[in-house]
């Protein structure tokens, strides 16, 4: 099948256009086209305007569609379809996804060099099942994280708003993964979820995401050259520990406060938090409540240049849980302190890349935070072999291989089966 004829349809709810632009995250959408593999990347978000307030007219609107190169087309769709029907946010919901649908059918529709892929098996899915089976396409579902274990911490839904309670969503996710006839994931813990579901494991593939890291990240800290208006963000003396992350609960960025609190050196060193979210007004009035409000520091969401500019002035990583950003530092060879979960203990290998803690021991990411500044040397030649093992294990041209391989398997499925019918 020509490359000129291939598009993919990706149904996800992490990033709107604006916030990729802003955050210089556009690689996010635009590596998925592989290198040119694909000759078209349709980016859908179902609910782009979910965080405007209710009495918000940008909240409600038409679908916006976004060309924002011949390869590249983002469709937002609004959370309500009509102003006036904002007192009925079911239904004006419910109104705005039959939109969406119905558009994203004219875009598929007896399309034989088309995939659809919904990037979790909840809401993002149901829509990636419903355009498939329509389609006769194969249904591809995304899992990038474990939700059992961030139920679990939150005690409710990842999507209340759409998921009354925990069972109903965990139906859902069962109802989708037994259906998938194809599963990416990022890593082991992932996997186990997946199947945990009822995902069949011969049609689980690993699905890494190097190739989405932003390129500057993988210029050698030394060569990355330091902008001096970006000094006065960093410009404290001490030890520079940070964390990167989306200030919410279930990211356990309270857990880097704490830990940074109960190191010896805390009362010479900064932590610097990159990231926002709901949770940083709760997150400032710990560090009071902590003693350290002089010495913590909210640097909010910073582009990606920008990011990789600061981190090799960083002297420790303190990880609770920050998925992707684990590799962004590692390829800054920082030293790395992370709870043994997820992703991490792929990237942090213990006393060779990073020192591994214990889950939610707070007690022990200070001890080990505290051992590698003491021990500065070990440190940096676990930063250093951290930088080599990211370059290996995350090089965007073998991951870009393997994700065609993926796919060419996909569209030799879908033709075959097409050819029996």
């Amino acid at each position: 099948m020509r490359s000129k004829s291939r598009e993919l349809i990706v149904i996800q709810s992490a990033y709107t256009y604006e916030t990729l632009l802003k955050q210089g995250l556009l690689d996010f959408a635009t590596s998925k086209n592989l290198n040119g593999y694909f000759a078209r990347v349709i980016t859908v978000h179902p609910a782009a305007t979910l965080e405007h307030e209710i009495n918000d007219r940008n909240r409600y609107g038409k679908l916006l569609v976004i060309q924002h190169s011949e390869s590249f087309l983002f469709i937002e769709a609004k959370v309500g379809r009509f102003w006036h029907l904002r007192r009925f946010p079911i239904i004006n919901f419910i109104i705005s996804q039959i939109e969406l649908i119905l558009h994203l059918i004219r875009f598929s529709f007896c399309k034989s060099d088309i995939l659809i892929r919904g990037e979790d098996p909840r809401y993002n899915g149901a829509l990636a099942f419903i355009l498939s089976r329509l389609n006769g396409l194969p249904l591809i579902l995304g899992t990038w994280g474990n939700p059992d274990r961030i139920r679990k911490f939150l005690g409710k839904p990842l999507l209340p708003r759409i998921f009354g309670n925990v069972k109903l969503e965990e139906s859902c996710e069962r109802f989708l993964l037994k259906r998938a006839d194809y599963v990416f994931v990022q890593n082991q813990d992932n996997w186990d979820y997946a199947v945990s579901y009822g995902a069949d494991e011969k049609n689980i593939r690993l699905f890494r995401l190097g190739n989405a890291i932003h390129q500057s990240h993988f210029l050698a800290p030394e060569h990355r050259n330091f902008e001096s208006r970006l000094f006065p963000l960093i410009a404290h003396q001490g030890f520079k520990i940070c964390t990167i992350s989306r200030l919410e609960k279930l990211k356990l960025v309270d857990h880097a406060l704490k830990s940074f609190s109960l190191m010896k050196s805390a009362s010479k060193s900064h932590l610097y938090i990159f990231g926002d979210g709901s949770e940083k007004g709760k997150l400032l009035e710990l560090a009071r409540d902590l003693g350290i409000d002089d010495r913590v520091h909210l640097l909010g969401n910073v582009n990606q240049d920008v990011l990789a500019q600061l981190l090799p002035k960083m002297d420790l990583v303190l990880a609770p849980l920050i998925g992707r950003a684990l590799t962004e530092v590692a390829l800054a060879a920082r030293a790395i302190v992370a709870y043994n979960v997820d992703c991490h203990p792929e990237i942090v290998k213990h006393k060779f890349t990073g020192i591994l803690v214990k889950y939610e021991d707070i007690i022990e990411m200070a001890s080990a935070g505290d051992f590698l500044l003491d021990n500065f040397n070990e440190a940096q030649v676990m930063g250093s072999n951290a930088r080599r093992f990211a370059l290996e294990f995350m090089n965007p041209e073998k991951l870009i291989r393997e994700q065609k391989e993926n796919y060419n398997e996909i569209f030799e499925h879908t033709l075959w089966n097409r050819l029996k019918k």
